[in-house]
């Protein structure tokens, strides 16, 4: 779970393409997660059998609460859903990519 992963969100817009550092798992999920458009960090995510919590706040490009749920499904692939704010949840799948991204 500890690494780099590649994630694509289902938008409206079409897919939105982020990337995803989980640094820590235990006692907290932390880590950061980034575009062109931006980045945040994160230090009190949760992660319990295999399903995770991620919750932070950005301001770019607007002020917004932004939540990640998801589920582990194997070694490489974590899907789930993002929240931002009060609107409807978006879909998301992260594949492990270890790579220098």
């Amino acid at each position: 779970m500890i690494g780099k992963w590649k994630m694509a969100v289902k938008t409206p817009f079409g897919e939105e393409k982020y990337h995803l550092a989980i640094e820590t798992v235990s006692p907290f999920l932390s880590g950061k997660i980034w575009t062109d458009m931006g980045s945040a960090s994160f230090e009190n995510g949760k992660y319990d059998n295999g399903n995770l919590e991620i919750g932070f706040n950005v301001d770019t490009p607007q002020k917004a609460q932004i939540t990640i749920r998801g589920t582990h499904t194997k070694a490489s692939v974590i899907t789930g859903t993002v929240q931002v704010d009060e609107y409807p949840t978006l879909d998301f799948k992260a594949e492990y990519n270890n790579d220098n991204i």
